[in-house]
């Protein structure tokens, strides 16, 4: 059972509702747009900015287990996905447990490392 789902089908606005049961909703924030058209009923949100994201009105403590499931198109390489972090804000000290874009393009997953410094563990071989 999913512990947060976000589905994007508030009809504008920056809420994002969580469709879990576990009320952990969120805001858009720095720029996020929704694409309410051109997906065949199932909106979408673009981010505009390198800064655009979606975060929790309510502080998540980070699981040790869990599992990440995510839909998403990019245009360009580099950009989180999706990941825990000590502040909604994306100059965040902490970020830990980040699906990720590298640079050049291949999907990663990174950890915090030594002194808050962030590394990746694993990544594709490939964009």
């Amino acid at each position: 059972m999913p512990v947060l789902a976000w589905d994007f089908d508030e009809k504008g606005g920056t809420a994002v509702r969580d469709t879990s049961g576990h009320g952990a909703d969120g805001t858009g924030r720095l720029g996020p747009v929704r694409n309410d058209g051109p997906c065949s009923g199932n909106p979408s949100m673009h981010f505009e900015t390198d800064d655009s994201r979606v975060a929790t009105n309510t502080p998540t403590a980070a699981p040790q287990v869990f599992s990440i499931e995510v839909w998403f198109r990019t245009d360009r390489a580099g950009g989180r996905i999706l990941g825990f972090s000590s502040s909604q804000d994306s100059a965040s000290s902490y970020k830990d447990r980040h699906l990720y874009v590298g640079a050049t393009g291949q999907l990663m997953y990174g950890v915090q490392g030594p002194a808050n410094g962030f590394r990746f563990a694993t990544g594709s071989t490939a964009r």
